[in-house]
């Protein structure tokens, strides 16, 4: 259950780290997101495509 618990951690944190970036009308990329979060641009890349998937963000939307 743990591993669980850590997933939905860090979706939220991907979701808030997008939601703080479009609301101060800063550009959300993949590279952005990776210096933020402190993660490689892959990473960030394959959690946004794991967000698209359960419809929580259109990954068509950011910027790489």
């Amino acid at each position: 259950m743990r591993g669980a618990s850590m997933r939905e951690e860090r979706t939220e944190e991907y979701l808030e780290a997008i939601y703080k970036r479009q609301s101060k009308k800063l550009p959300v990329t993949t590279s952005s997101l990776a210096e933020e979060l402190k993660v490689s641009p892959p990473a960030v890349t394959d959690m946004l495509r794991s967000l698209d998937k359960q419809g929580l963000i259109d990954y068509s939307q950011i910027k790489d």
